[in-house]
């Protein structure tokens, strides 16, 4: 098999774990996408979403946050040793990042406004995420450490998904036309 996924791969992967974890906000991330050494996801099987970890066949699976906050949307580094998500603290969501085993917790973004679906760069040096500090959803990049945020995005549309391209020069995502009850 190659070392590429293709989305029906990729939809088979996120079916079989929300089979097992009973959720269906399961989202399945791999360390570099070479390998399915390890899975990273979000359940809420405790009766709060936590962070787990798992086998890349599934097996083995490690709840690694314990917290009375909800936890979703994780993304593990390419060298598989951190953890990035959103925690939802009453009606806000701001970043956090982790070690690969739950330790190491630490803030990236404290803003009154919502920010969400991080995604690490290919080199773990940079994170692209949605924030709606503006009003509306748009693409940031912050440095790993949650310095230096940089706005990508500001055109009045809704901006979603980050993802990096392999060499991590480029970052695309999804534009919805259509937001407020209007159309652009």
């Amino acid at each position: 098999m190659s070392n590429r996924f293709t989305p029906l791969w990729i939809f088979i992967i996120l079916v079989v774990l929300t089979c097992l974890t009973g959720s269906e906000t399961a989202r399945a991330q791999t360390a570099g996408f070479t390998s399915w050494s390890m899975i990273v996801f979000s359940s809420n099987r405790s009766g709060n979403y936590e962070l787990y970890r798992a086998d890349g066949d599934g097996n083995h699976q490690v709840q690694i946050t314990f917290t009375p906050e909800r936890e979703y949307n994780p993304d593990l580094n390419r060298g598989g040793t951190q953890i990035v998500y959103e925690r939802r603290i009453e009606n806000n969501i701001d970043l956090y990042r982790c070690q690969a085993d739950g330790s190491g917790v630490f803030q990236l973004t404290r803003h009154s406004s919502p920010d969400y679906d991080p995604q690490w760069s290919p080199d773990g040096t940079k994170i692209a995420f949605v924030s709606e500090r503006d009003g509306e959803p748009e693409i940031f990049v912050i440095n790993a450490d949650g310095s230096e945020p940089v706005q990508l995005t500001q055109n009045g549309l809704v901006d979603i998904s980050p993802t990096w391209s392999q060499d991590g020069q480029r970052i695309a995502w999804i534009q919805h036309t259509y937001y407020a009850g209007t159309t652009h």
